[in-house]
């Protein structure tokens, strides 16, 4: 559905699926063979450990990327348009995000806002404590690509490049809502562990590498805390381990980790064990952690 005054490219990985994907892919190569712009595996490379977006950088032409995942969906028809816009008026920001709505396909609530903390820019602080905008929401200089190097083995690259736009330039918000987070029970937030979370410290050493001065041991607090508020299921000795980590680094930006200590102790964690126990339970909003 997207208008836009400039030509863009739609690179679709196939990652060797059973369910027909690729016939549907080859339907719409043929109708747009200046457009779609496929990858077919014949071999499912995500469960061969391969990196499933390294094949798709490797294709891209593009000044600008986005993403668009499997379970989310783009609901305006000007959103590359008004980002790319914004970015070429703009060269001192890297990327260009908006709000989206999250739609719980499993319960009967109606959809919420991604992010209730509205800001016009958003730089690295920003990010350093709870999830502030989704990745499809994300339109980026795509020679950020360049300054990663070789893949890292995370859980959360969507993180992993929040912070290298965050590095090199400011993100633009923009509050209207252009596209849709689906939560389901066949999403990877059904499968995650604390064993795959704590995947995301390999992130640290090459940050500190990026920059002058990374509040590395605030980031490794947030990490904690993601390692025990996302997964599913979280035994209570791990959870234990993983908070008192938290608690102890978040202390590394002392008064300021006063407030967010408490309400995660006191307020958020009670809503998380509860949700956990019982699934069927109604919060009008839970934050993000990841």
């Amino acid at each position: 559905m997207q208008k836009t005054t400039f030509p863009f490219e739609l690179i679709i990985h196939d990652d060797a699926s059973t369910d027909k994907t690729a016939d549907v892919i080859r339907e719409y190569e043929a109708r747009y063979p200046l457009v779609i712009r496929p990858i077919y595996q014949t071999e499912n490379q995500y469960s061969k450990g391969a990196s499933v977006r390294k094949n798709v950088y490797s294709k891209v032409q593009g000044k600008y990327m986005a993403f668009c995942e499997g379970d989310d969906y783009w609901t305006d028809p000007n959103k590359l348009q008004r980002q790319v816009e914004f970015l070429e008026a703009h060269p001192e920001y890297s990327a260009c995000v908006h709000q989206c709505m999250v739609v719980y396909e499993y319960r009967d609530d109606p959809p919420t806002p991604y992010t209730s903390k509205i800001k016009d820019t958003f730089e690295l602080y920003d990010l350093l404590d709870e999830s502030r905008f989704h990745l499809a929401t994300t339109v980026f200089r795509f020679y950020l690509m360049d300054k990663i190097g070789p893949i890292r083995d995370v859980v959360s690259s969507d993180r992993f490049l929040f912070i290298l736009f965050a590095r090199f330039g400011k993100i633009k918000f923009l509050p209207d809502p252009m596209s849709v987070y689906r939560i389901n029970h066949t999403g990877i937030s059904t499968r995650i562990t604390p064993k795959m979370m704590k995947k995301d410290l390999n992130i640290i050493p090459f940050f500190v590498e990026l920059y002058d001065n990374f509040p590395k041991y605030r980031y490794i607090s947030f990490i904690h805390k993601t390692i025990i508020a996302y997964p599913p299921r979280v035994p209570f000795l791990t959870y234990l381990k993983h908070y008192v980590i938290y608690a102890w680094y978040s202390f590394s930006f002392f008064p300021g980790n006063v407030l967010p200590l408490l309400r995660f102790t006191f307020l958020t964690t009670p809503k998380f064990a509860a949700l956990r126990l019982f699934p069927r339970i109604k919060w009008k909003k839970m934050k993000s952690y990841r």
